[in-house]
């Protein structure tokens, strides 16, 4: 984002503060590198979602919940997970299917 701040020419006036923009996506890069290594450390109640990295995070969930189909239902993204996991069993099934398809494959190569 800091090379298109620099690239992008309607910076380059005046009246638009590069350097401070700049400073500001410094500091939330480097509030999200905290969050990752000490979520204890930010007890929130309530997300600050002007927050650009919090947008762009909003705006994610929500082509991945239309991707997935949940875009205006009650189901959660653990639903989604759990709804995968019982299928966990059946694609290891067919994973070793495909290695045993594999290693007969490589044997009749020979």
């Amino acid at each position: 984002m800091v090379a298109a701040l620099y690239s992008n020419p309607n910076w380059d006036d005046e009246k638009n503060d590069r350097q401070s923009r700049i400073k500001e996506l410094n500091k939330h890069y480097n509030e999200a590198i905290e969050r990752i290594y000490h979520p204890e450390r930010f007890k929130e109640i309530e997300i600050d979602w002007n927050n650009p990295f919090w947008q762009a995070h909003a705006r994610s969930m929500q082509r991945t919940r239309e991707r997935f189909g949940l875009a205006n239902r009650e189901i959660t993204m653990q639903h989604v997970i759990d709804a995968q996991s019982h299928d966990a069993a059946k694609l290891k099934e067919l994973e070793r299917r495909a290695e045993m398809r594999q290693s007969v494959d490589q044997l009749s190569m020979n």
